[in-house]
Order: structure tokens, then C-alpha cells, then sequence
């Protein structure tokens, strides 16, 4: 009989050690897979920040190029650059947004669409806006022989806004740019 306690005793013990050993196990699988998570935000971030100073290198270097040619081929380059960011770092790019959570870009209040998030508000480059911008694309196109609603259509293809665009948006940066024109209505004067 008194083996047989021992031996239930040991049963016992080795019952509560796995019991224990499971929890321990399952508490650091848990600690694990938040750490694992955590690592892979932290990633994610750097990511998106990594894209970003990428996109504003490129418009920075298209304005560069612009300055020192003068030409108003690289300003047109310029001009119809666009970036697809997730300005307001809520995961979705098909909103609105007028201000970002990237150092690297300061929008002043103005907002865009976030899937077409032009160059010109990303980055400042001398007396470049986005009627400047208007005015380039029109003449450029126009001695490229572009002429009429083929180059009005070619303008409003370049500077559209994003679908997000509602002229109640007022401080987007078309509703700025062209307070009286809607979407796809914009006009070369020729």
C-alpha cells in the first residue's frame, strides 16, 4: 500500500508539473505572438516612412531638374507626378486627408485625395502651383500639337484630382487651385 501511494504521489506531482508546464508554455507563445505583432507595426511603419521620403526625394529631384532647366518639358514632369500615401495613417488610401502623420510632409492645412497626391503639395518648388501647372501643361501640350477638347481632356486626365474630390471640399488643393471648375472641367485658353 505504500508503494502504491508513493506512486500515486508521483503520478500526482508529474500531473501538476505538465499542468504547469502547459500554462508556462502557453503564457510565453501569447507574450510571443503581441511581441511578434508589435515588431511587425514597428516594420510596417518604417516601411511607409521609407516610401515616403522616396516620393518626396523623386518630386524634390523633379523640381531640381525644373529649376535648372527652366524647361517646361521637366516642369510638366513636375506637374504630373502623383503619389498614392496614406497621408492620415488610417490604412486606407481611398479618403481625404489635410494632414499627415509623416514628418516628411507638411500639407499647411491644404488636403488631397490620397490615392493622387501631387508633387506640388509634397514639396515647395519656386512659383509652381497647380495653376502654374495648368498653364504648363496646356502650352506644352499645344506645341506638341495638342489642340482643343483633345487638350483640354489631356489636362483634366493630368490634374484630376482623385475621385475623393468634392467641390465642397474647400480646402482641397483643386478647390483652391480652381474654386469654380468642377472635376474633368478644366479649359486651355487657346
Amino acid at each position: 500500500m505504500k508503494g502504491q501511494s508513493k506512486a500515486l504521489e508521483i503520478v500526482l506531482v508529474l500531473l501538476v508539473l505538465v499542468i504547469v508546464v502547459y500554462v508556462v508554455l502557453d503564457i510565453f507563445t501569447k507574450y510571443m505572438a503581441q511581441e511578434s505583432e508589435k515588431l511587425q507595426g514597428i516594420q510596417l511603419t518604417q516601411e511607409q516612412k521609407m516610401a515616403v521620403q522616396k516620393m518626396v526625394q523623386s518630386c524634390e529631384t523633379k523640381c531640381n531638374n525644373y529649376q535648372k532647366s527652366a524647361s517646361e518639358k521637366n516642369l510638366v514632369e513636375f506637374c504630373t507626378s502623383f503619389n498614392e500615401i496614406d497621408l492620415n495613417g488610417d490604412g486606407d488610401t481611398n479618403d481625404y486627408s489635410d494632414k499627415s502623420v509623416f514628418a516628411e510632409v507638411s500639407l499647411g492645412g491644404v488636403g488631397s485625395c490620397e490615392k493622387r497626391v501631387p508633387c506640388f503639395l509634397l514639396v515647395e518648388c519656386p512659383n509652381v502651383d497647380a495653376k502654374r501647372c495648368s498653364e504648363a501643361i496646356c502650352s506644352y501640350y499645344s506645341s506638341l500639337g495638342v489642340l482643343g477638347s483633345a487638350l483640354d481632356a489631356r489636362v483634366n486626365e493630368l490634374l484630376d484630382p482623385g475621385t475623393c474630390h468634392d467641390k465642397f471640399l474647400a480646402y482641397h488643393w483643386y478647390t483652391i487651385a480652381f474654386p469654380q471648375t468642377k472635376r474633368g472641367e478644366l479649359e486651355c485658353m487657346q
